[in-house]
């Protein structure tokens, strides 16, 4: 074959080895063209790799640009989100949630969550592990304790996020700080509170009838009504150690009180928040207990408690503090500077009530030293009423029947008659004259006995029937009480007898709901209901109701006679009483008319 025909078939010759005379022919034509084949071949998979090539690094960029997209929309969303893989660790999260969270400026992508945050609470854990379950999970606020103790309240909600394989890839977690919402809140129910207690202190200060009863009532309605751990009122004593004397507290104090010798000189324990308050004459607060250094001489006490912060507010007299109202909270920094406002208003309130109070015990007190006076001379012109005058006029009577006796005729007997009958009226009327003047005496049933025996001397001496409905012991703590009563029950039984015309008088003593009611009735011509009699007996009797604390009045029924009612408040234990019985002069038995028939 020619060298083209062995080039186009494929053939090769064996040439023969030395000294051979055979020569032999090989075909290849085969191989030739398998080799073109797996050429042809190498070369389209050379072109299939490049162009997979290709589409893989377009899909790795697309997947790129897709997780630089979402890492980017993460970033910059409007609120405060987070995705983590299944351990946690950060894959993104917003520039809000980086801010709400404290962690601006930190490298947290890669980086476990619980490696952040490493005071995360199993409440918490759990709630991841919830997530990487497939659960989806929300609350409306969550308390999250920080690591330098501060509190952040979160609204959250939690979701999983899945790969390309339908499997859990991990979780994303929305949340809202609504710490500032939540502090607003508790602000709202602070001022709340402390304006429903600022009403009832004022209530309080309008109802009391002392001053101990007031700073009693104002401790007390500071602890159960604003929530506070403890309140007492200091009042500054002029001693050698310018001590604070405790005059009424509540809440958890007795030991503490008990221990702490406050003082309002400028040492150790005067430099506290009420002696400051006081020497000062202005608010003092200690936010910390724990921290303040002032605060450090009732320390201890103070962690045994529950004190977290003390305010004192100073109370004022003539520019010049005399006392000061302590507020102790559970908490640090309990009090903001609105409520601080609030309170030293209350503060100033409350010192003018007990100046008023003061006021009011010395004008009583003064009151009581002028009626002693006036009851003691009236004892004094009683019995020399009785004493003098009475027997003066019992010897005219003597003279006088001796005269009947010796005179010679009749017209002069007769004389001395008239003179014996009108000195037995005199007699009489000075007799109830120096009765009158001391009626009640200092007993614990002197008003009851005064009253009956007033009941007794009007049937006695102007044939009407006087009832009495009384209890059978009354004990007063007051003698004033007493000595008033009765006679706004006299002036009362004297106008019915020369006014009314009236045939029945009754006298009533009666205990409604803590009360101390007297009433005078009669079934007499009563009075207009136009107008209201104001002579010098209802202004007596309305002066004396006044001067005991109660109140007066008086009425006309609608089918005649009249009604006195003296009431006044009288508060738990200061009297007792017994059930009522009926009594009169002439029968115990005998029950008390009803005029409303007139």
């Amino acid at each position: 074959m020619t060298n083209s025909k062995n080039k186009l078939s494929g053939a090769k010759r064996l040439e023969p080895l030395a000294g051979s005379p055979l020569s032999l022919l090989w075909d290849v034509t085969g191989e030739k063209r398998s080799n073109v084949s797996l050429q042809q071949a190498n070369g389209q998979l050379q072109q299939r790799l490049g162009e997979y090539q290709a589409q893989l690094q377009e899909l790795q960029s697309a997947l790129r640009q897709s997780d630089a997209r979402l890492a980017h929309f993460i970033e910059h969303a409007p609120v405060a989100i987070a995705m983590f893989d299944r351990e946690m660790r950060y894959l993104a999260a917003s520039r809000r949630w980086l801010a709400d969270h404290g962690l601006e400026g930190r490298g947290v992508t890669g980086r476990p969550h619980y490696q952040i945050f490493p005071e995360l609470s199993e409440h918490w854990r759990a709630c991841h592990e919830c997530g990487m379950a497939g659960k989806m999970l929300r609350e409306t606020e969550d308390r999250f304790e920080r690591a330098d103790g501060s509190i952040q309240w979160l609204k959250w909600e939690s979701r999983p996020w899945f790969n390309a394989a339908g499997g859990i890839g991990g979780t994303v977690i929305f949340t809202e700080d609504i710490t500032g919402q939540k502090k607003a809140e508790q602000l709202l129910r602070s001022a709340n509170r402390t304006l429903q207690t600022i009403r009832d202190c004022h209530e309080a200060m309008l109802r009391a009838g002392t001053e101990r009863e007031l700073l009693d009532e104002i401790c007390r309605i500071i602890v159960h009504t604003a929530g506070e751990r403890m309140a007492w009122v200091g009042f500054a004593q002029n001693d050698s150690h310018k001590s604070v004397r405790v005059v009424a507290q509540a809440g958890v104090s007795s030991e503490h009180l008990k221990n702490a010798r406050v003082s309002w000189a400028d040492a150790p324990r005067g430099r506290g928040p009420v002696g400051t308050a006081i020497r000062t004459g202005k608010p003092c607060l200690c936010s910390n207990t724990l921290t303040d250094p002032n605060f450090a001489v009732w320390r201890a006490s103070a962690l045994k408690h529950g004190y977290g912060s003390v305010l004192a507010l100073p109370l004022m007299a003539d520019k010049q503090a005399f006392g000061a109202l302590a507020i102790y909270a559970p908490t640090a920094d309990a009090f903001d500077d609105g409520e601080q406002l609030l309170l030293m208003d209350l503060a100033n309130d409350l010192a003018f009530g007990i100046s008023n109070l003061q006021l009011r015990a010395e004008r009583e007190r003064l009151e009581d030293e002028i009626l002693g006076s006036i009851e003691r001379e009236q004892e004094r012109i009683g019995r020399d009423l009785h004493d003098g005058l009475c027997q003066l006029l019992v010897g005219a009577k003597f003279r006088s029947v001796y005269l009947q006796k010796v005179s010679g005729t009749a017209a002069a007997a007769q004389e001395a008659r008239a003179l014996e009958e009108m000195l037995n009226h005199a007699i009489e009327q000075a007799r109830n004259l120096a009765r009158g003047l001391n009626p009640v005496k200092v007993t614990p049933a002197g008003l009851v006995a005064a009253l009956q025996k007033l009941a007794e001397d009007v049937e006695s001496a102007h044939q009407v029937r006087c009832f009495c409905r009384l209890p059978a012991t009354l004990n007063l703590s007051h003698h004033q009480v007493a000595y008033h009563l009765y006679l706004i029950a006299q002036e009362a039984v004297q106008n019915a007898l020369k006014h009314s015309g009236a045939r029945n008088i009754s006298i009533t003593l009666a205990q409604p709901e803590n009360r101390l009611l007297l009433t005078v009735q009669d079934d007499g011509a009563g009075i207009s209901p136009v107008r209201k009699p104001a002579g010098m007996g209802l202004n007596n009797m309305q002066a004396r109701a006044k001067l005991i604390g109660g109140s007066l009045e008086i009425c006309g029924r609608p089918h005649g006679g009249t009604t006195v009612s003296c009431a006044l408040p009288v508060p738990p234990n200061h009297h007792e009483t017994s059930p009522f019985q009926q009594a009169s002069s002439q029968a115990g038995a005998r029950q008390t008319p009803d005029f409303s028939g007139g």
